[in-house]
Order: C-alpha cells, then structure tokens, then sequence
C-alpha cells in the first residue's frame, strides 16, 4: 500500500501498489506493509481499519505511514478483533471527536491480542473538553504489548479496563492529560505493568480509576 498508489489500477504488488489499506484487506493477506502517505477518509480509507486473528500491519519503507482522523463518537483509526496481530512502525494522527465524545487510535478489542511497537500517536488535543481521545484501549480479556511507541497530545495514552492486560516498556508521552489509566467498573481487574517509561506535561502520569491496580 501506498501513498501514490491506486486502488483501481493496482496489484498490491510493491510496483504496483494499492492506495488504501482497506483495498488490501479485502484480499486477506498475512500482513500489510504499508508505505509513506496519508491514509484517512478523505483519501478513501475505510476507517476504522479492522484487523482479524494473525493479521500484521507494517511500516514499509522510507517517509511516515500516517492513519488520519478525526473521527466521531466510538470510532477508532484501528480495531484488532483477534489474536497474534501485530502493529509496527506506523504514525496515528489526529483520533480526536467531536467535543464530550470518546474516540481511539487503536483499540483492542475483548479477548484480543496485539504487540504494538514504534509506534507515533498523536491525538492532536490532550483537552478532554475538545474531545477526549485515547491513543490505545484494552477491553475485558484482551492483551496488549506495548514497545517503543511515543504518545503525545492525548486526553490518555493508555487505557487498559475491566480484565484486560497491558504490558508495556520503553514509552515516552509528552503532553497526555493521563500517561497510562487502570480502570475496572465491573468485572475482573485489569492486569497493567509499565517499565522505562517517561512521561512528561502530564496531568497525571498513572491514574487507578476504581483503584483497580497496576505498577509502574
């Protein structure tokens, strides 16, 4: 996939590339490299992008891979379904909704499992009043492994809630009101351990809502 790219007359071969992700998912491969270029619904992209169980998406190549929002209530820029998907190398921009609404860069759904490694989100607004954007949930049961990424301007870098897991390790989070959140209103408590991580213009850089637990 790519940036200069067409859906219509390419292959989704590296000479002949597609221009959205989406194009590429319908043909069920393994993995999406994904090139430099801007991939948003005004470019064509169908948002959010929907990742089963085994599915990868990777950076390819020189320039930034950049998933574009903004985006409306709910709506995430990635949504991982399944087990064994991995996230690698791309950029997550703008994943802000309309104001009081709730919005994702990418969210991992129940019971999923996803290794996200260097990764850049940037919410484009860390005020909850301009719309409050989570760069990465983990739902009930799902599994997050989380490497290298950097997160700024978001309402949360890091949301992990009733009986998901997170584990993550050398982050930095510049400008995020919260740097990593625990949350457990009902259900199971989420299991959540962080380590080398900087975080940096926060509100609060771990906030334990319900006091459910987690170390940093």
């Amino acid at each position: 996939v790519s940036g200069t790219g067409s859906d219509t007359t390419g292959t989704g071969l590296a000479a002949s590339p597609f221009r959205t992700i989406s194009r590429t998912i319908d043909l069920e491969p393994t993995t999406f490299f994904v090139g430099a270029g801007v991939y948003s619904t005004p470019e064509g992209e169908t948002i959010p992008i929907i990742l089963s169980a085994g599915q990868n998406l990777r950076k390819f190549g020189t320039g930034l891979a950049t998933l574009e929002g903004p985006l409306t209530n709910n709506i995430s820029l990635v949504s991982v379904g399944g087990s064994n998907v991995t996230i690698d190398g791309l950029t997550f921009k703008n994943f802000y909704p309309a104001s009081g609404a709730v919005a994702y860069g990418i969210n991992a759904a129940t019971y999923s499992t996803t290794t996200i490694s260097s990764c850049e989100f940037n919410g484009g607004t860390a005020s909850p009043a301009t719309g409050k954007n989570i760069a990465i949930v983990a739902n009930p049961g799902g599994h997050v492994s989380l490497h290298n990424s950097i997160f700024y301007d978001a309402w949360i870098g890091v949301a992990v809630v009733n009986g998901g897991t997170v584990e993550a390790r050398n982050n930095v989070f510049y400008n995020c009101y919260y740097g990593y959140v625990t949350g457990k209103d009902t259900g199971t408590t989420p299991s959540f351990a962080a380590r080398n991580s900087i975080i940096s213009g926060a509100n609060t850089a771990l906030y334990d809502y319900y006091g459910s637990g987690g170390a940093i």
